[in-house]
């Protein structure tokens, strides 16, 4: 993030050219690694799928899901450990781990073999998990309270730039050799590696003990605020997930869209979705705080589901794209502004622990959203499947209320 950008975090009380570079200082150097490793880890996530069909003669789609299975599932268990690992060795040496990971699976992807693509899904679930934890910790550290959702959202943004990333790079270089691809990815998580080493003592574990995986747990009862958060993420992310998942083919095999149309639709939806991630952090401000922004963008994806389910098939033009902008803009917007959230809850010392314990709930949800749209839309159609989904986040958007009006 440019320095001029901290210059509308807080109220500047010295000098404007002494504050920015007090704020860049603090800020700049964790948060440009901890976006580079969100984007690094998603990167790595998204090579599989890009570069499937030179994997071993081809990937089933059987085996597409299973590595998303294996990914995911593996994801929200070990967010949950990585977090309370986080205490114990350092976020900063948990990030390195999790870079270690992304290196391993890549360069056990490139053998070809497969073996070393279930080892890779592997891997890299176990990277998948503790890399938010670990980057929670970092940014709750370097950054003031009034500045996370901000920050957090800036943050964020390295998941649409790994994936970007990923989009451009990796046919390119599988053109020539789809080895490149992975050898690539690795070698950037070495260097992510070796450039986040500086910060290792600056960044240093927070707790002489490792903490059982039951505390962590036991901070969503303790918490309220936790707990309230936790079970909303659960149908947030498997919005999120089934409007990047099931959209295209909503549009082509229920719409009659060709492949083209919904493929430009979608894109508009992962555009709201990266302009979202950097505006809402910044909008907290003016809308009643970061709970009020979590809660209503809650009511506004479901909205969005329930619109796209019933609706979509009657709107044609800039009707259909602004439908889809929106749903975009709220169903993939989100998570900085609601890790932020998740920061201020958690006791100073286990941001980790408890971001951790929520993004088992959250990762549950990208695990069980495609098993549910799967089911529902073999019987009712991709539309039921969307009014039922937004209905599910309806319902977990409810008890948020209780911490917009305590």
């Amino acid at each position: 993030m440019p320095p001029a950008l901290l210059m509308d975090i807080v109220p500047l009380p010295m000098s404007v050219e002494q504050n920015i570079m007090s704020r860049w200082r603090r800020l700049g150097s964790p948060l440009a690694a901890m976006t580079a490793l969100q984007a690094c880890v998603a990167l790595a996530v998204f090579a599989v799928p890009v570069l499937a069909p030179h994997l071993g003669g081809g990937l089933s789609p059987a085996l597409l899901g299973l590595y998303g299975v294996i990914v995911f599932g593996l994801g929200a268990v070990t967010s949950l450990f990585g977090g309370l690992l986080c205490n114990r060795i350092g976020p900063i040496r948990l990030a390195q781990a999790v870079l270690g990971c992304v290196m391993l699976a890549m360069l056990l992807l490139a053998a070809g073999q497969p073996i070393g693509f279930l080892l890779a899904a592997i891997l890299l679930g176990l990277a998948f998990g503790p890399e938010t934890p670990a980057s929670s910790a970092v940014l709750a550290q370097a950054a003031q309270p009034q500045e996370r959702s901000l920050v957090f959202s800036l943050r964020q943004t390295g998941n649409q730039i790994g994936a970007m990333a990923g989009s451009l790079l990796l046919p390119v270089l599988a053109a020539g050799d789809w080895r490149h691809g992975p050898w690539l990815v690795a070698s950037a998580a070495l260097l992510l590696a070796i450039a986040c080493q500086p910060l290792g003592r600056r960044f240093a574990a927070t707790q002489a003990r490792t903490m059982r995986w039951q505390e962590g747990l036991a901070l969503l009862q303790q918490n309220a605020g936790l707990g309230r958060l936790a079970a909303a993420s659960l149908g947030y992310s498997a919005m999120q997930m089934s409007l990047n998942t099931f959209l295209i083919s909503f549009l082509t095999l229920e719409l009659s869209l060709d492949f083209v149309a919904a493929g430009i639709l979608l894109a508009v939806a992962q555009g709201g979705g990266l302009i979202g991630r950097l505006s809402w952090g910044w909008m907290t401000r003016y809308l009643g705080g970061p709970a009020a922004v979590i809660a209503g963008l809650g009511l506004a994806m479901a909205i969005c589901a329930i619109l796209v389910g019933s609706v979509m098939p009657y709107l044609h033009g800039s009707g259909l794209f602004a439908l889809v902008f929106l749903f975009g803009l709220t169903a993939s917007g989100w998570n900085g502004v609601f890790l932020a959230e998740v920061a201020r809850h958690a006791p100073p010392d286990q941001v980790a622990a408890a971001t951790g314990a929520v993004l088992l709930a959250s990762y549950s949800g990208l695990v069980l959203a495609p098993l549910l749209v799967g089911l529902l839309a073999s019987g009712l159609g991709y539309g039921a499947a969307f009014i039922f989904l937004g209905l599910l986040c309806l319902v977990g958007t409810w008890p948020l209320r209780k911490l917009v009006w305590p």
